[in-house]
C-alpha cells in the first residue's frame, strides 16, 4: 500500500538522480566517414546487402547504441564492425546532430576521418561501397518533399480514451530528403543527415 511522502523524502530520494534520456524506440548512431584522395576529400557511403532490412539503401555506417555505450562510441563500434578496420583508424572529428530517424528512432552523428582504409566491408551487411566527392555536395542542393504524416490508432484503444487521439496529432509536418547522384538515389535519414552536415560546412564557411 502507498504510503504518503513528505517533500523531504522526496527530495531526498531524488537528490543524487541524473537527467535521464528516456526514450521508446531505440537510440542510433551514425559517422560520416571522410576520406582523404590525393588531397580531394570525399565521403563514404555503404550499400546494404538485399537480403537485411532496407537492402539496397544507400546509408552511412552506424546502428544501434547498446548498453552503456555513448553514441560516439557506437558509431566507432559500428563504423570498424561494417567496414572491417580498426578503431584507431577513425579519427572522430566533431559530433554534428541528433536528428529523428524511422519509426521516431534519436540517431547522432559524427563527422569522422577514416585511415588506411581498403575498401574492406562485412558483405553479410553491405552489398558495396561507394565513395562521392564533398564537392559534390556542397554544390548540390537536394530535393526536399514537404508532406504531412497522419497518427493512425489502433481499434484495441478503449473507447472512452479514443476521443483524446482522434485528429488531435494528424497532419504533423515532415520533410524528405533525396540527393540523385550517378551512383544511386541518397534519401531518408542519410540525406538528411548530409544535407544538415553540408548545411553547416556553409555557414562556417560564410562567416
Amino acid at each position: 500500500m502507498y504510503q504518503a511522502l513528505t517533500i523531504n523524502e522526496i527530495i531526498a530520494k531524488t537528490a543524487q538522480h541524473p537527467l535521464t534520456h528516456v526514450a521508446e524506440h531505440n537510440r542510433a548512431a551514425v559517422l560520416i566517414p571522410l576520406l582523404d584522395i590525393a588531397g580531394e576529400l570525399f565521403v563514404l557511403f555503404e550499400i546494404r546487402n538485399a537480403r537485411i532490412t532496407q537492402g539496397g539503401d544507400i546509408c552511412f555506417p552506424g546502428g544501434k547504441i547498446e548498453p552503456g555505450e555513448t553514441p560516439e562510441e557506437a558509431a566507432v563500434r559500428e563504423t570498424s564492425e561494417e567496414l572491417l578496420i580498426q578503431p584507431q583508424d577513425i579519427d572522430i572529428l566533431a559530433p554534428m546532430h541528433v536528428i529523428e530517424g524511422p519509426r521516431s528512432i534519436e540517431v547522432t552523428s559524427y563527422l569522422g576521418q577514416l585511415h588506411n582504409y581498403k575498401a574492406t566491408y562485412a558483405p553479410d551487411e553491405i552489398d558495396h561501397i561507394i565513395i562521392q566527392p564533398l564537392s559534390f555536395f556542397m554544390e548540390t542542393e537536394p530535393v526536399i518533399w514537404h508532406t504531412r504524416q497522419n497518427t493512425e490508432v489502433n481499434a484495441d484503444l478503449p473507447e472512452d480514451l479514443r476521443k483524446f487521439t482522434e485528429n488531435k496529432w494528424t497532419g504533423a509536418p515532415r520533410d524528405y530528403y533525396f540527393y540523385r547522384t550517378e551512383r544511386g538515389i541518397i534519401w531518408g535519414l542519410t540525406a538528411k543527415v548530409m544535407y544538415y552536415f553540408v548545411k553547416c560546412l556553409k555557414e562556417k564557411k560564410g562567416r
